[in-house]
């Protein structure tokens, strides 16, 4: 059915929220703002269950609409041979509240993950406290983020490693500052290490940048 049929029928549509509810006889027909994977039957004889006023329904049609809306069909819930439940959803204003809700959160992290995910490698390289927050918040998972940043350094390693043996076997290199690059080298080798072997402990943990010198967090 659709939004136009519910427009031109002789009943008002209810709103439930950002949904609407066409009463027509018993069944009802429920405009939805989104899609409810929750709403779909696995198989002919196991239809969800919504209680709505204390009336208990069975979905027995799901069409999509325009804008990413959907209509559902509902009819009272028949007892029947064989027929029972798979699920039973609470409907109403407090159900799509929290639908609407977790749909934007979705919303935000997916489109967080999309500008965020080329900086995994750096979140990895923050304390691991902080990735844990990134991770609940944002969504970029502290682990993949770790195994980025063990990844980088070790290029990084490979680069200054390789520039600083020709330094040291041709002396004409580098000049002023960059004469110190092979002192950076050791400690980032070192950073490697212990990082990497926490990461691969069962279960792996997680470490900032050098954030191993702080007894609390590496025991």
């Amino acid at each position: 059915m659709s939004s136009r049929t519910l427009k031109n029928t002789s009943n008002p549509p209810l709103s439930v929220g950002t949904d609407r509810v066409l009463v027509q006889g018993d069944d009802i027909i429920v405009d939805a703002l989104c899609i409810m994977e929750s709403w779909r039957s696995p198989g002919r004889y196991r239809p969800v269950a919504v209680d709505w006023r204390g009336t208990r329904y069975a979905v027995r049609h799901e069409e999509a609409s325009n804008g990413g809306r959907a209509h559902y069909t509902l009819s009272p819930w028949q007892e029947r041979d064989g027929e029972f439940p798979t699920s039973v959803i609470e409907y109403g204003a407090q159900y799509v509240e929290d639908r609407d809700a977790r749909n934007r959160h979705g919303q935000r992290i997916a489109i967080s993950q999309f500008v965020l995910a080329p900086l995994a490698a750096l979140v990895g390289f923050l304390p691991g406290l902080l990735q844990e927050k990134i991770e609940h918040s944002v969504g970029i998972g502290r682990l993949s983020a770790t195994s980025a940043s063990l990844l980088l350094e070790k290029g990084v390693i490979l680069v200054l490693g390789t520039l600083s043996v020709l330094h040291l076997c041709t002396h004409a290199v580098f000049s002023g500052e960059l004469e110190n690059l092979p002192w950076v080298v050791p400690p980032l080798i070192v950073d490697q290490i212990l990082r990497r072997s926490a990461f691969d402990e069962e279960p792996p943990r997680t470490f900032g940048f050098f954030e191993w010198l702080w007894p609390p967090r590496w025991f």
